[in-house]
């Protein structure tokens, strides 16, 4: 398993030959659900931070402890599941239209390998909140916010989203073997539905934000 897991980052092309042969749905469906894991940890350290502002600076709204852990937590467990589901369902309508073979189970199991780089972008994110956060200690909600502010700016830096679409470079790179290999194309087409994939995923991260407030507008 250990060899298995390093051909996917060296040889990604001969991993996903061994795993066509016997795909495992679980695997990829635990790798999606740590990056869940690592986003609802980093979440529940950042409401703990607030948490402990609040209570420093006496604030009132420090009881609310709990449910912001909730509030955190919670659906940062099952949100990396949609654009698992997503990024599958691109590639069966894009494969199908190419003229590929297979689809289903297999197609969800390389879709979910393909989350691998963004597991390691949700520890390079965790680690650079402990990193910011971890070398304060706010006496109250004002400092905190000031604090926080800085980890939101450093995030959405040119530097770390550089890397971000590096990782999600990567993930393109694992998909256009996966779907070679699941869908019968060869590796040029099979690059159509990876690519289509990342676009939506980097439009999304560009615009997502912008999208959800018009929404929120038009129904609020």
């Amino acid at each position: 398993m250990a060899y298995r897991a390093h051909n996917l980052v060296l040889d990604p092309d001969g991993f996903f030959d061994a795993e066509s042969q016997t795909p495992r749905l679980w695997i990829p469906a635990v790798v999606v659900l740590l990056i869940g894991v690592v986003r609802a940890g980093r979440g529940l350290y950042v409401s703990n931070y607030t948490t402990s502002a609040m209570e420093a600076g006496g604030s009132a709204g420090a009881g609310a402890g709990t449910g912001m852990r909730v509030l955190f937590t919670l659906p940062s467990l099952i949100i990396p599941f949609v654009p698992w589901l997503v990024v599958g369902g691109i590639f069966v309508g894009v494969c199908t239209y190419l003229g590929g073979e297979g689809g289903g189970t297999e197609t969800l199991s390389v879709a979910g390998w393909g989350f691998v780089p963004a597991l390691f972008g949700a520890l390079v994110t965790l680690g650079l909140t402990l990193y910011i956060l971890g070398g304060t200690n706010p006496s109250g909600i004002q400092e905190a916010v000031e604090v926080q502010r800085t980890m939101f700016e450093t995030l959405r830096s040119v530097q770390v989203r550089a890397l971000g679409y590096v990782f999600v470079g990567w993930q393109a790179f694992i998909w256009s073997f996966g779907i070679k290999h699941v869908h019968g194309l060869e590796l040029r087409k099979a690059t159509v539905p990876a690519v289509t994939a990342v676009a939506v995923i980097v439009a999304w991260d560009l615009f997502g934000g912008a999208l959800l407030t018009a929404v929120m507008g038009v129904f609020y």
